[in-house]
């Protein structure tokens, strides 16, 4: 745990984590306690949360109780939460926070930035809409500067969602021109029950190409024209240009037949429903020659 520790006050040697970028809510997950890493249920028997507010502004949830702190991002990394008879001290980076030494507990507290928060959990059918395999096409819009002529280039996509342990939904992309693991964008979503049979969705952090994205920058929606049907809106920026993109995504294995011609993937009929016919699984590289 010490080593963990150290590696989030280090950063991975990128230097101090950008204090807009630790916001959030953070719930504990596990713990190491009397040498041995434990679920943190086995070591408290109610819900430990810290949630990250703008200007220094926290609040600490621990045994049944909120407490409001200040918090910091020292110059080496440290994070320390403090207000009243409470001080807090450990690391907090890329979505991990691990407290040290927690309340005087003796327990390295190790808490996920996410937004399930014990006791109100998110309705099982929100989460498994949006969950796993889907493929479509993503193309570009309005397009400028070195992107220009771009346009109408349309590319098949593949895209996988998981739930993670902290209530988050990972979104992975891939395209035909890019394998999984060098994905194109990966990004985790907040879930919310709005009402609608499916929830809504918003962004988190992550990155599409080589850009970070910063929460709410994508818009993600299962409101199209197309039942079962996910689209995913964004735009990217470099200094000499800029476009707008669009996923069209649907569930793998699905069909495709109540689209429009210009709704369709590019390689709907050579590739995927081949694919589909013998029941192959979605492929972490597209290749035209699987439809042999």
């Amino acid at each position: 745990m010490a080593v963990l520790l150290l590696t989030l006050c280090a950063c991975a040697g990128s230097g101090r984590t950008d204090p807009d970028d630790a916001l959030g809510i953070y719930v504990a997950e596990s713990a190491k306690f009397l040498g041995l890493k434990r679920d943190i249920k086995r070591v408290f028997d109610f819900p430990v949360m810290m949630e990250l507010k703008a200007n220094n502004e926290a609040v600490f949830t621990f045994d049944g109780k909120e407490y409001d702190l200040t918090w910091s991002i020292q110059k080496d990394n440290t994070f320390r939460a403090e207000g009243g008879d409470i001080k807090l001290k450990g690391g907090v980076s890329e979505g991990v926070m691990v407290l040290d030494n927690m309340m005087d507990s003796g327990a390295y507290v190790i808490l996920r930035r996410g937004t399930e928060i014990p006791g109100t959990p998110a309705p099982a059918k929100t989460f498994d809409w949006w969950s796993g395999d889907w493929y479509g096409w993503w193309k570009m819009t309005n397009c400028t500067g070195a992107y220009e002529g771009w346009q109408p280039d349309r590319k098949d996509a593949l895209c996988h969602v998981t739930k993670t342990a902290s209530g988050l939904l990972n979104v992975t992309v891939w395209d035909e021109e890019t394998p999984r693991e060098n994905d194109l964008a990966e990004f985790d979503m907040t879930v919310a029950d709005d009402g609608s049979e499916n929830g809504a969705v918003t962004s988190g952090r992550g990155y599409f190409m080589n850009q970070n994205l910063k929460p709410g920058e994508l818009t993600v929606t299962d409101q199209c024209q197309y039942a079962d049907t996910m689209l995913i809106k964004g735009s990217y920026s470099i200094p000499n240009g800029s476009f707008d993109f669009v996923f069209m995504l649907r569930p793998w294995g699905a069909s495709w037949d109540d689209a429009a011609e210009e709704d369709m993937p590019g390689h709907y009929g050579d590739w995927y429903l081949p694919l589909i016919e013998r029941g192959a699984r979605i492929p972490a590289v597209f290749d035209l020659g699987d439809a042999e």
